[in-house]
């Protein structure tokens, strides 16, 4: 278990897993995703260090690890685990 200020983060350690790509994937910290949105077939990053992505209906909220939070109308297009990457579609 690591402390990072207010925020307690437990690491879980498997047979052929890379801790590495949690802990230090492209100098990013721990296990947050970068969310993007696809517009006109354009992607760009909207936000960093994503820890939460609800569904609110008509729109989605994303809340990041200071607590940062973003209201959007779009759907979620793609998610990758491994690269902790979002996209979102605008709608």
């Amino acid at each position: 278990m690591v402390i990072v200020g207010v925020v307690k983060i437990d690491f879980y350690f498997f047979s052929g897993y890379n801790a590495t790509s949690c802990i230090n994937y492209q100098k990013e910290a721990m296990c947050e995703a970068i969310v993007f949105l696809t517009t006109r077939g354009t992607e760009r990053e909207i936000m960093r260090d994503v820890l939460t992505l609800e569904d609110q209906g008509n729109y989605l909220v994303l809340t990041s690890l200071l607590g940062t939070q973003r209201e959007l109308q779009a759907k979620v297009k793609s998610i990758d685990f491994m690269q902790h990457k979002v996209v979102l579609e605008e709608i």
